[in-house]
């Protein structure tokens, strides 16, 4: 979580200079830009840029000349006086940008004491020591803003994989809320008890008519006797 908001941090930021936004926001820079008035370092004005690297001009730029021995103290001097500044901009680089540009401030420092090294031993003249200043100044912008657009980058995966969860977490959730009414519903249905068949309609036995009572009647006729039946 902490390294997705030093990504967001990033992403405002938007490394266009990288040295314009450590004047406007980095406290160390009023530590660094203070050195320019200290009479120890008188020596070097004019031949280094004491504090803010954009006010190196063209005649340090141009300068082929090396160190004497009272500018070799001088610069032993800014050596020192410099090391509570780079511990203060260390220290708010590490608070406020993402670990990997962190990485290349810190670099840049190792780069100065390594040319201010060669400069106090005579391998390189005034001139090559800004110009060598410069140039990482320069190579620091253009690995930022490519870092910085792969943290963007990094930052807008991020963004859209969280936005796939989320609504696969919601379509699950939308799911369950359904089975769950569903079974609510049937739980809460109430009992409806089976029709009972109709039973088949009594039928009376059928009877049979009585018969009509019948009469015999019998007479003689002669030696014979006739009977009707009615």
């Amino acid at each position: 979580m902490k390294v997705i908001k030093k990504l967001v941090s990033i992403s405002l930021t938007m490394f266009v200079s990288m040295v314009a936004v450590a004047q406007n926001a980095d406290p160390s820079m009023e530590c660094f830009n203070a050195l320019e008035n200290v009479s120890e370092l008188q020596p070097l004005k004019g031949k280094v840029a004491l504090g803010n690297i954009n006010s190196q001009t063209i005649e340090i730029l141009a300068n082929d000349n090396k160190p004497n021995k009272s500018e070799k103290s001088a610069l032993l001097k800014w050596d020192e006086l410099r090391k509570p500044c780079v511990k203060q901009s260390m220290e708010w680089s590490n608070s406020n940008f993402a670990p990997n540009i962190a990485i290349l401030i810190d670099r840049l420092r190792s780069q100065f004491q390594a040319n201010l090294a060669d400069l106090y031993a005579g391998k390189i003249t005034y001139g090559q020591f800004a110009k060598a200043r410069q140039a990482n100044v320069d190579d620091l912008k253009a690995q930022a803003a490519n870092i910085n657009q792969q943290n963007q980058n990094s930052y807008n995966q991020q963004q859209q994989r969280q936005q796939e969860l989320n609504q696969q977490a919601q379509a699950q959730e939308d799911a369950q809320r359904r089975a769950l009414a569903a079974q609510m519903i049937m739980n809460n249905k109430p009992y409806q008890a089976p029709m009972p068949q109709a039973a088949s309609p009594y039928q009376m036995p059928q009877l049979q008519a009585p018969k009509a009572p019948t009469n015999t009647n019998c007479r003689m006729i002669g030696n014979t006797m006739n009977c009707t039946t009615y």
